[in-house]
């Protein structure tokens, strides 16, 4: 914030708009009056100018670091990936873009623990979860999206993928695995009622929704996996996603 009076802040602020007005064709005064206009908290404002800059002069990298950083503390991740990821293009080396690199990739981790003979397996579900995180993945689902939405269809769809991949491994690299257990499921058409049976209170809203346009089905699924000793537990992949700035 200006450490001096409103007199003093109102005086800063129309010197930036007088020296914007005299470079129409400049991205430099107009980052200075958003920095400005952010030290007042004046959010909405400060967005508008870094976008302006960014029409005007479309290779100065300054504009996209803030304005990353701006969506990123509102968690709004596919904005501010859009704006880092524009930022590292521009600028290649250096504090800000070691950052915004950082964000905006993802990184895999897996148990080290884990078997290496079964370690593909896991694997798959990192390379399922990361795809269908990717930005253009992600909005080809939900056109338009600021942020990651965790919800049951999302883990329909990440379910699906991680069942697809590890159903093309050959046999004994899933024999006996709950991974085997996930292909046989999904095989048989129940992987919505097992993702809603085996999630506990996670998705309550989505299973009273399912049952009233599948009704009977969830029930069906309970038996099918009695009569097949199929256990209705989680499945628990052991690594994870890291990705701008959490861990999925």
């Amino acid at each position: 914030m200006f450490r001096g009076s409103l007199g003093d802040r109102d005086l800063a602020l129309a010197n930036y708009q007088k020296a914007v007005q005299l470079a129409p064709d400049r991205g430099q005064p107009r980052y200075n009056l958003a920095i400005t206009y952010l030290r007042l908290k004046r959010v909405d404002e400060t967005i508008a100018m870094l976008k302006e800059c960014e029409q005007i002069e479309p290779g100065y990298a300054s504009p996209y670091f803030l304005l990353g950083n701006l969506f990123y503390g509102q968690k709004k991740y596919y904005l501010a990936f859009d704006q880092l990821f524009q930022a590292t293009k521009l600028e290649k080396s250096g504090a800000r873009f070691d950052k915004a690199k950082k964000l905006t990739d993802f990184q895999v981790v897996v148990d080290e623990k884990l078997d290496p003979n079964s370690m593909g397996n896991h694997m798959s579900y990192c390379l399922a979860r990361a795809g269908s995180m990717s930005p253009d993945e992600y909005r080809k689902r939900l056109p338009g999206a600021e942020t990651y939405v965790e919800d049951f269809a999302e883990e329909q769809h990440v379910l699906d993928e991680l069942a697809t991949i590890v159903g093309e491994f050959p046999k004994k690299k899933t024999s006996g695995t709950e991974f085997e257990r996930l292909i046989a499921i999904k095989k048989a058409g129940y992987l919505a009622p097992f993702i809603l049976l085996s999630s506990g209170e996670r998705f309550k809203k989505d299973a009273g929704e399912y049952e009233t346009k599948n009704p009977g089905r969830i029930e069906e699924f309970r038996n099918w996996a009695t009569a097949n000793k199929v256990p209705i537990e989680p499945i628990h992949p052991r690594c994870e996603v890291r990705w701008m700035g959490e861990t999925w």
